[in-house]
């Protein structure tokens, strides 16, 4: 790569920015093995920046932590079955072609990173959607990326399940773990609050970008993309947001705002009672 484009895809790789200075992302450039080496620090970027010590130090500790292993168990998934659905619907002109492309994006997009290669917005149905749900699963906790993050999703889980075996079993106490790390009520509570406002806020912005006049899956891959500081979304806004009137880019702006602070400082902001005290 030149080296003005490599600096500038540096600096936007590791804080997960995603923006380029070729006018065709990092498609633009045709280079396989840039590709790679962005991918690779795509995914580093995505890890909790904690973990970056254990990699040097004691590479055990890393592959044991629960959080890492579920984001490489998404993400491993995510490559797999778009990987197979391009090459099968003939997407790519090779089964390595179709890895190349399908694992760029799928690291791209969870990552938050929002680099491209190709045009995801022409792909099938089932890579779309599986794309569009890794918009909201997200980084790990702790690094630079946005959305709802590996851990909360993984706790999720967890919950759901613990409420599943507490109903076969009523007269059994379960204690929520992370790995070998209690959770306390507290912190469960938080992620539940969490996630339920993300998911509001989600829909009610959807609602209003559909009322706007965009078509559904525009609406809502812009609201999904920009809420989790992603870019790229599917239908009018695959490519930039140019055709969005002023109202939906204030729409999307808060989303952009919201998303990256986490939405309860801004939620706290709001609130009326704050301003009072």
């Amino acid at each position: 790569m030149p080296l003005y484009g490599s600096l500038c895809t540096a600096f936007s790789t590791m804080p997960t920015g995603g923006f380029s200075p070729n006018p065709a992302n990092i498609g633009g450039y045709l280079n396989p093995k840039a590709e790679l080496i962005i991918m690779v620090f795509m995914f580093l970027a995505g890890m909790n920046f904690i973990l970056h010590y254990s990699l040097v130090r004691n590479p055990r500790r890393l592959i044991a932590n629960r959080e890492f292993q579920v984001y490489c168990l998404f993400l491993f998934a995510a490559i797999s079955i778009i990987a197979a659905d391009l090459y099968i619907h003939k997407f790519a002109n090779s089964l390595l072609e179709a890895f190349r492309y399908g694992g760029f994006q799928s690291i791209s997009i969870m990552t938050t990173t929002g680099f491209t290669t190709a045009n995801f917005d022409t792909w099938s149905h089932l890579s779309k959607i599986i794309l569009f749900s890794l918009m909201f699963i997200g980084a790990c906790g702790g690094s630079t990326g946005g959305s709802i993050k590996v851990i909360r999703v993984y706790v999720l889980l967890k919950y759901i399940g613990q409420r599943i075996r507490q109903i076969l079993y009523p007269h059994a106490i379960f204690v929520l773990k992370s790995g070998k790390q209690p959770i306390s009520d507290d912190i469960l509570q938080g992620i539940i609050a969490f996630i339920f406002s993300y998911t509001l806020i989600f829909v009610v912005c959807s609602i209003a970008m559909t009322a706007l006049g965009f078509d559904m899956i525009s609406a809502t891959s812009s609201v999904a993309a920009t809420l989790g500081n992603v870019g790229p979304g599917f239908g009018l806004v695959s490519v930039n947001y140019a055709s969005v009137p002023v109202a939906g880019k204030l729409i999307l702006t808060f989303c952009m705002w919201a998303g990256r602070l986490e939405l309860f400082t801004v939620l706290v902001l709001l609130t009326p009672a704050f301003w009072k005290g």
